[in-house]
């Protein structure tokens, strides 16, 4: 449910850490473009990473606060006994449930 929500970042849910996208960029030399072109799409392509890097950012508190409604009670009572949790929690980090 959270990757079909929240795409890459619900990949928290299944690995415990952030999923970091990397920058894959295919060889578009070879497919014919010379080097202006090959710079803008690259730059492009960038553009895209870091458009889905601030979507996960953005959506962090959201997925927080869904992992907290699926969580029992005790299990809430004891993440808040962890050092740092009222700073996590004001920041609504998943990462750290």
């Amino acid at each position: 449910m959270a990757i079909k929500e929240y795409g890459n970042l619900g990949k928290l849910i299944e690995l415990e850490k952030y999923y970091v996208p990397k920058l894959e960029l295919p060889d578009y030399a070879a497919m014919g473009m010379d080097s202006s072109q090959v710079k803008v799409m690259q730059r492009e392509a960038i553009k895209g990473l870091a458009k889905e890097i601030d979507k996960m950012r953005a959506d962090r508190p959201r997925l927080y606060g869904l992992i907290r409604q699926h969580m029992s009670v005790e299990s809430r009572d004891e993440v808040a006994q962890q050092p740092d949790y009222a700073d996590w929690h004001v920041e609504k980090d998943p990462e750290k449930l």
